[in-house]
């Protein structure tokens, strides 16, 4: 698990990357300082070899007006080595915000494909990765251009299922209804 700390005025601390191997009862840890704001952290776990082990997708505050989306990688045991990856950059005005990960468990010698999925500026895009975060195509619409969103969700199947290995949700503004889209990075499949 990785939460972000913070002090009791909410002034950043870092993030805390926490693992258990005996379900709970006992967990190591280990603090990731990344100087940044960084908000609403979710990790997925890769099974590449190397320290590259979770993937630690997060919001961060570049100003008032500007948030981004960055991928943090990580040992899977807890170390405070980290690389980051940067997913979006928009102009001052652009607000990604929430994100969700998920990456296809496949083969270790196959390329990891990840997919996050987030708001920008309230309406439901995604992002992916068909080569483990190296190169990325940013901003495709999960939702209708005008449709606004309160948040969004992802998910993967690790047996390969055709054309449609993917999975994202999104709840809109209202909170009143869910928008499933199950398909393939680049190509989500129609709204459901």
């Amino acid at each position: 698990a990785v939460v972000r700390e913070e002090t009791n005025a909410g002034g950043i601390v870092s993030l805390r990357h926490f693992r258990s191997t005996d379900w709970g009862i006992t967990h190591s840890s280990a603090e990731i300082f990344t100087a940044s704001d960084d908000r609403y952290p979710v990790c997925a776990y890769s099974n590449e070899t190397g320290t590259d082990s979770i993937y630690i997708a997060v919001e961060r505050g570049i100003s008032l007006t500007e948030h981004e989306i960055r991928l943090i990688a990580t040992s899977e045991t807890p170390l405070t080595n980290y690389t980051i990856r940067y997913i979006t950059d928009a102009a001052p005005g652009t607000m990604y915000e929430r994100p969700s990960i998920t990456i296809q468990q496949r083969h270790f010698s196959l390329p990891q494909r990840i997919l996050v999925t987030c708001t920008k500026n309230n309406r439901a895009v995604y992002h992916y990765s068909n080569d483990g975060g190296a190169v990325w195509t940013i901003d495709a619409n999960l939702g209708s251009p005008l449709q606004q969103v309160d948040y969004t969700f992802c998910s993967s199947d690790s047996l390969a299922a055709g054309d449609k290995d993917f999975i994202a949700a999104f709840v809109d503004l209202n909170g009143d209804s869910i928008t499933v889209r199950h398909g393939d990075l680049g190509n989500m499949g129609t709204m459901q």
